[in-house]
């Protein structure tokens, strides 16, 4: 609507596509709070439950009413995501799912900045990880005076990582 896009539908159409697409999600969510691909009774793959967290988080902070139990068990799997990791991911994509789900569950008001600092110095230092991760562990450690050495490293590593051109 801020862009007063043509064709699109009325606010109230929308809101009620949003409050279908949350009953939706509720009916897929499996009994270890992930959520699978389609249906119920899948496997729940790791970083679509954290995509689908974060949507329900936003979703909640715009005033739908999101079920405060499928929150709980979607904070729950993501304060337990390593366990669900297939043996196949990558120490990569691990650490960077781990970093998204530590910025959805900062965002669910469950601040870890403890197990953050931890993934950091599992890498190996901020230079270790994906660009995708220090993103998201920059919003886990921002404003936090525990984190002000690992806050100071990711800005150092991405101003390195910055490049100014012409354009």
């Amino acid at each position: 609507t801020a862009f007063k896009a043509e064709g699109l539908p009325a606010a109230a159409e929308i809101e009620a596509r949003v409050d279908e697409d949350l009953r939706k999600l509720e009916n897929m969510q499996n009994w270890d709070g992930g959520f699978p691909f389609w249906q119920r009774g899948y496997e729940s793959w790791p970083f679509l439950s954290v995509h689908v967290a974060n949507a329900l988080v936003r979703a909640k902070q715009k005033g739908f009413a999101v079920d405060a139990e499928m929150l709980r068990r979607s904070q729950n799997y993501l304060q337990n995501i390593e366990r669900y990791y297939p043996w196949y991911y990558s120490e990569d994509v691990k650490r960077t799912i781990t970093s998204y789900a530590l910025y959805v569950r900062k965002l669910m008001g469950d601040k870890d900045v403890a197990r953050a600092k931890g993934l950091i110095k599992e890498a190996g230092g901020v230079s270790k990880l994906s660009m995708e991760a220090v993103g998201w562990l920059l919003g886990v450690v921002a404003g936090d005076a525990s984190a002000a050495t690992e806050r100071k490293d990711i800005l150092r590593h991405l101003d390195n990582k910055a490049v100014e051109t012409a354009g």
